[in-house]
């Protein structure tokens, strides 16, 4: 043996993979030390043995001829499969094979066998994890989305595609803006922006989406970020539960605990009504009842029809301010139902003025109810009249003599506005803030010493909002007050904008 053929056979021994020759039947003609060791065979047991009876598994003697059959033609062979040891243990090998040609001419085939186990192992665990997370993914009883740093969505699962409404295609076009409720914009674009440029690794917050069909939801966000090798973050990951139920409840609770505090306040202020404005005009009435019944033999008829006047003025004055409470208890109470229904403008501004028109004549005031003011309203007519009624007599309150009132109603919308206009005594700048505020019963005395209970307003406000509207005003000092206030064209569940 020369030197070339004892190299040769010192490569062909030393080789880490398994090497087989095969002639042109199949049969093995040498082998190395990897074969044996991989296989379990010893050369001398290999030779002269088809290689298909020694290491194919039965289900694969057909992709083993096929092979062996694909090399001897000439081709070259490379693929991964499983074949047998000696005590018939299934190993994953990678295959190569290729023609050989021996010294005699004739075409041959050597084959490389490399044990791939462990690598296969590693790929099925890989897999068999892979589709774990995928079912958690899928399956998860939370939305998950995972986006890219421009906060767009690239995957997400079916919770969450079921929590916004949107498919999965269409969720492809969004971004994590797009889906923010706009007053939850700004916290959520900073707290995104900090993640992607390494300020922070998570965080968790509860926030605002809007729905497709617009409903707002709340969900509980917790964020995090998917890092490539360098560091770097390369995704960021999302997961959130509805959190919607629980914000109403606070919402609610929320709006119960004002409601309450304003009940008490509400309590509080009849409280002092009652001790103190209610009790005042009768202890007058009682006083001068008492001169009446103490000294009627003395009085003159002169002094005793003044002090019957007083008393009379006093106990009307007692009357309307017991009325105003009573009603505007009610009012708070919700014991005063609106009941709504298509209702004429027209002919309530009309028996608004004539009920009125006493006043009105006693000061000389023009009032204007002009044929504009025509149309329907869903509205309470007892209510509506009662709070036109007030406005228009608040107007004649603090008109001058020979004064002008106007009432206006023009649709605006969904909605018709109602005005009532004077050129009187205006409201004070101070007095503003006094208006809508129950604890101070607001009042002043008319340009005739007019006297008021203080709750007109404050019942306009309470039956304006029954209604479905709302209720401002605007004053100068010197130049008259408008009040304006809306109530809806028809039946509708939408609140109104705030008034212009």
């Amino acid at each position: 043996m020369n030197n070339e053929s004892i190299y040769f056979r010192h490569l062909f021994q030393g080789l880490p993979a398994g090497v087989v020759l095969l002639d042109r039947h199949d049969c093995v003609i040498d082998c190395n030390h990897g074969f044996v060791d991989l296989f379990g065979y010893t050369c001398e047991e290999a030779l002269g043995n088809k290689i298909n009876d020694l290491i194919v598994p039965d289900h694969l003697k057909i992709e083993g001829r096929d092979a062996t059959s694909r090399v001897a033609s000439g081709k070259s062979v490379d693929l991964e499969t499983v074949r047998k040891t000696k005590n018939n243990r299934l190993i994953h090998v990678s295959i190569t094979g290729r023609p050989f040609t021996l010294q005699s001419g004739e075409l041959s085939v050597i084959a490389i066998y490399q044990d791939i186990s462990t690598k296969k192992q590693t790929e099925l665990a890989l897999r068999e994890n892979e589709e774990k997370l995928r079912t958690i993914f899928t399956n998860a009883n939370l939305g998950i989305s995972i986006t890219d740093r421009q906060g767009k969505i690239l995957f997400n699962n079916k919770w969450y595609r079921d929590y916004l409404g949107y498919s999965a295609e269409e969720l492809k076009q969004k971004t994590i803006e797009d889906l923010t409720h706009p007053d939850d914009l700004a916290f959520t674009r900073k707290y995104f922006l900090d993640l992607v440029e390494g300020k922070r690794d998570n965080y968790r917050l509860e926030k605002r989406y809007v729905r497709k069909d617009g409903q707002c939801v709340w969900g509980d966000l917790s964020v995090s970020v998917l890092k490539d090798s360098d560091g770097n973050v390369k995704e960021v990951i999302g997961m959130i539960t509805d959190i919607t139920a629980k914000k109403n409840v606070e919402l609610s609770l929320k709006e119960n605990e004002q409601r309450l505090k304003e009940l008490n306040e509400s309590k509080d202020t009849l409280i002092s009504i009652l001790s103190h404005d209610l009790r005042s005009p009768f202890n007058g009435i009682l006083g001068f009842a008492d001169i009446l019944h103490n000294d009627v033999d003395s009085l003159s008829r002169e002094r005793i029809r003044e002090l019957v006047n007083i008393i009379r003025s006093q106990a009307s004055h007692a009357y309307s301010l017991l009325e105003d409470i009573l009603e505007w208890v009610m009012l708070q109470s919700d014991k005063v139902p609106p009941k709504p229904g298509e209702t004429d403008v027209l002919p309530i501004c009309s028996s608004v003025v004539s009920n009125l028109k006493p006043k009105v004549d006693e000061k000389h005031i023009s009032i204007s109810c002009p044929a504009a003011s025509s149309g329907k309203v869903f509205a309470d007519e007892h209510m509506l009249y009662t709070v036109l009624n007030n406005l228009v007599s608040n107007a004649i309150k603090f008109s001058h003599e020979h004064g002008r009132i106007d009432i206006q109603a023009e649709p605006d919308g969904n909605y018709m506005v109602f005005s009532v206009s004077d050129n009187g005594v205006g409201i004070k700048p101070d007095d503003l803030p006094l208006i809508w505020d129950v604890a101070e019963k607001f009042t002043t005395t008319g340009t005739n010493g007019e006297t008021g209970t203080g709750f007109g307003l404050l019942i306009c406000r309470e039956l304006v909002e029954k209604l479905g509207g709302r209720i401002w005003f605007d004053s100068e000092p010197g130049k008259g007050t408008t009040f304006y206030c809306t109530v809806p064209l028809e039946q509708t569940s939408e609140p109104q904008a705030e008034p212009r």
